[in-house]
């Protein structure tokens, strides 16, 4: 087995813009290296824009070293591949080069907050109908489960669980988390929430993105509900020809509803009001603490997605999928209303956000465009030797991602 290393020689992996960053690469076998075994090395702009290509045969137990810079602020990627057996074999390094100077590539719309505020107008003419049915078969020691749904625009409701502290944690008021979870089939369970810091004693409630009933008993129905809606594209590009049409849209605008109504229930703390979320959860923080009318008082956001849309128009990055017939300026311009980067300067509560240095989804360039333009309080965490999903070192950044936000739901500052 043949694997390729990359490792910066500065551990910070971070450079100001004068400065050259070097790599060391390594190609490690349990055997003899082929003989005609050729290695690539390719810097980029997060991927996308290519800044030098260069071919090399390694030795065994030799380092071959390259280095590169940045045109402008933003993230270096060194990435070095091979072809072996048929298969590539790929090591990567992301280094970030003056990133508190990374921006929005584009203003925001003129019409952002009319656009918002008129979206929410069309929901206050809507009663909320809320459903909220106590689960036993969802419910343990630590908590008593809910099933809970909201009426929404276009006729449609939101689906999420709700989680109380049972009484082994006394009787509340509580501190509560608002969660959306990662992009990808509804989440069903309590157990499976992306925030799940112990001892269980607040009240969570996690919102699915999608208007079919994704939380009922009826888990066969639920599946083929998301089957039929990603049978032709992801539903994360659907409907970029237009701000209504966007898949965003109606989650954005349920979501407001929901939050409103955590934050509405005798037993939440109001002074510990936290929001966490990673990756669509992350984006969709965002827009909910900026919208949310300064409810939160504090919030997370784990490599959050949708940054800075605009980006690829300079290189940055590669962007966002683009939906199948529709063109990127036309898609630029919807998602231009979506954007973190956009929602960011509106956020007055404490934020964390973390960014991963080789994350090949919700690239760090983008993640730094919206973290600079936050205002109030915050911090960045960056994890530099991981990507996104299961690439993310959990096991190394779990606990002071978790350590921050229970700081901020357990103690007055």
């Amino acid at each position: 087995m043949i694997t390729i290393r990359v490792k910066c020689t500065r551990p910070s992996q971070i450079f100001a813009m004068a400065e050259v960053a070097e790599f060391d690469i390594s190609v490690v076998s349990e055997a003899s290296l082929p003989a005609d075994l050729t290695v690539t090395v390719q810097l980029s702009c997060d991927t996308q824009l290519v800044l030098s290509e260069t071919t090399f045969r390694p030795a065994a137990n030799a380092t071959q070293r390259v280095q590169g810079s940045m045109p402008y602020p933003g993230f270096l990627r060194c990435r070095a591949f091979a072809e072996v057996n048929g298969e590539t074999v790929l090591g990567e390094c992301g280094v970030a080069f003056a990133p508190e100077c990374i921006r929005p590539v584009r203003p925001e719309p003129a019409d952002f907050d009319a656009f918002w505020a008129n979206a929410l107008a069309k929901l206050d003419k809507i009663p909320p109908n809320v459903d909220c049915q106590e689960a036993p078969d969802l419910s343990n020691d630590d908590y008593t489960a809910y099933r809970v749904s909201l009426a929404n625009i276009g006729g449609t409701r939101l689906y999420g669980l709700l989680t109380v502290p049972s009484a082994k944690y006394g009787s509340g008021p509580f501190p509560a988390v608002f969660e959306v979870p990662s992009a990808g089939p509804p989440i069903r369970n309590p157990e499976n929430f992306a925030f799940r810091a112990r001892p269980r004693d607040y009240i969570i409630f996690n919102v699915n993105v999608f208007d079919f009933d994704s939380i009922g008993p009826d888990a066969v129905a639920s599946q083929q509900a998301y089957a039929e809606l990603t049978k032709d594209s992801p539903y994360t590009c659907q409907g970029q020809q237009s701000r209504e049409e966007f898949f965003y849209y109606r989650p954005i605008i349920g979501c407001y509803r929901a939050v409103q109504w955590l934050y509405e229930r005798a037993d939440v703390d109001r002074q510990h009001f936290v929001c966490y979320g990673g990756s669509q959860g992350g984006g969709m923080g965002f827009n909910q603490v900026a919208l949310g009318g300064g409810r939160f008082t504090a919030a997370l956001f784990h490599i959050p997605f949708l940054c800075d849309t605009a980006g690829v128009l300079m290189g940055r990055h590669p962007g966002r999928k683009i939906m199948d017939g529709v063109e990127l300026e036309t898609a630029l311009r919807t998602m231009a209303y979506f954007d973190p980067v956009h929602f960011a300067r509106r956020i007055t509560c404490p934020v964390m956000v973390t960014v991963g240095f080789v994350d090949n989804t919700c690239f760090p360039s983008g993640i730094y465009a919206a973290y600079n333009q936050l205002a109030g309080e915050k911090t960045v965490l960056n994890c530099l030797e991981s990507g996104h999903g299961k690439y993310f070192d959990y096991g190394r950044h779990r606990t002071p991602m978790y350590a921050w936000l229970t700081n901020r739901m357990r103690r007055d500052f």
